[in-house]
């Protein structure tokens, strides 16, 4: 209810409107969180697991009102990985910022597993397992300024940008097409498999992905 004892209604995730869908298929719905200072959401469903990442450089202080439970304060650092089993049991909530800056948060939602998978963990250079769940995990891809790695990802994943930077792409290891990307924090987007790919960080600062694995 609302504080003046009237009834409050629950919308979907896509409809509460400080959650910005950027991308929708049948594997994954990608969702930007973005509010100001002390605002509340709306009551709000989520039905589908849901890999959090907190990109507010001093992390967030907030209150989590669920449905049923309550509410609660919590605090989440920048870079931060949760992980919400919506999937067995949805939950309806509404979240207060309680910080001194906007809300700045990604949502990357698990829906049917991708047609190519792996069974075992990534082992690859600049990269580190933060997270595994039954059905993704969460790396971090680190670079130093002008550092380059190889990476080759024979899985579908959704690359977040958390450290953004210029970087220059190779295929073939380099030794086939180039071309520079400039990446902003937060920017999120569904890749396919690829495979020997150089990626390297053109500048002065570290920049650092997550890559989700569907699995």
């Amino acid at each position: 209810a609302n504080p003046d004892g009237t009834k409050e209604d629950i919308i979907e995730v896509e409809d509460e409107p400080r959650h910005n869908i950027d991308f929708v298929n049948s594997n994954t719905k990608i969702i930007t969180i973005k509010f100001p200072p002390k605002d509340t959401t709306l009551a709000h469903r989520h039905e589908k697991d849901t890999i959090i990442i907190i990109l507010m450089k001093d992390g967030i202080d907030f209150i989590n009102d669920v449905l049923g439970t309550g509410p609660q304060k919590g605090h989440m650092k920048f870079g931060q990985v949760g992980f919400a089993p919506f999937t067995k049991a949805p939950c309806v909530h509404k979240i207060t910022n309680l910080s001194d800056v906007d809300m700045f948060c990604i949502n990357v939602e698990v829906h049917d597993t991708p047609p190519l998978v792996m069974d075992k963990e990534l082992d690859l250079p600049n990269h580190t397992l933060l997270m595994t769940q039954y059905n993704c995990r969460v790396y971090s891809l680190k670079l130093g300024p002008k550092e380059s790695t190889d990476v080759t990802y024979p899985f579908f994943y959704v690359r977040v940008i958390v450290k953004g930077g210029t970087v220059k792409i190779g295929q073939n290891k380099g030794g086939g097409l180039t071309w520079e990307e400039k990446h902003e924090v937060g920017e999120s987007l569904w890749k396919e498999p690829c495979s020997d790919v150089t990626v390297t960080n053109t500048g002065d600062h570290e920049y650092e992905a997550y890559i989700c694995e569907f699995r």
